[in-house]
C-alpha cells in the first residue's frame, strides 16, 4: 500500500475508544487534532456519547457525526464544529465562545442556556434550535430572520446580531 492511500484510511478506533482519547484533557484533544490532520476526509462517528461537562476547547470536529452527542456544559471554546452533524446535540450549557459552526446541521439541538458569543454560525441549519437563555451576543453569521421564531425559543436571551463579513 503507498503512502497516498494510507493517508485516506481512517483511524481504526471505536467510538469508546476515542471518548476516553477525548476525556483525557488537552493532551487528548492534541492527539485527536492530530489524527483530523493527519486524515483530513475522515469524519468520526461520535454519535449518541456523552461529553457531558468534558474540556474540548480548540477540538476539530470538522464533519463529524455528533447526533444525540451530549454536550451539556462541556467547554466548546474556538472547537471547529463546521460542517458537523449535531442533529438533536444536547448543548445545554455549553461553552461555544468563539467556536466555528459554520455549515453545522443543529436541527433540534437544545442550546438553551449556553453561551455562543463570538461563535460562527454562517450557513448553520438552525431549524428547530431550542434558544431558551441562551448567551448569543456579537454571534457571526445568523440574522434575526435565520432563526425560525415559530420553533425556537429565545427569550431572555442576550443577542446582539452582527452581518457576516
Amino acid at each position: 500500500m503507498s503512502n497516498e492511500d494510507k493517508k485516506l484510511e481512517a483511524p481504526s478506533m471505536s467510538k469508546d475508544e476515542l471518548a476516553v482519547m477525548l476525556g483525557k484533557g488537552s493532551k487528548g484533544i492534541s492527539e485527536f487534532n492530530a489524527l483530523r490532520k493527519r486524515y483530513p476526509e475522515w469524519q468520526p462517528d461520535l454519535s449518541g456519547l456523552s461529553f457531558r461537562t468534558v474540556d474540548l476547547r480548540t477540538v476539530d470536529f470538522s464533519g463529524a457525526k455528533l447526533v444525540n452527542s451530549d454536550f451539556s456544559e462541556a467547554k466548546l471554546h474556538a472547537a471547529d464544529l463546521s460542517h458537523a452533524d449535531l442533529g438533536r446535540a444536547k448543548l445545554e450549557g455549553a461553552s461555544l465562545t468563539e467556536a466555528d459552526l459554520t455549515g453545522a446541521f443543529l436541527y433540534g439541538a437544545d442550546l438553551s442556556y449556553a453561551y455562543l458569543s463570538e461563535a460562527d454560525l454562517t450557513g448553520a441549519n438552525t431549524h428547530n434550535v431550542n434558544w431558551c437563555c441562551a448567551n448569543i451576543a456579537d454571534v457571526v453569521g445568523i440574522l434575526p430572520e435565520d432563526v425560525d421564531i415559530v420553533f425556537a425559543t429565545i427569550r431572555r436571551s442576550l443577542v446582539k446580531w452582527h452581518d457576516p463579513p
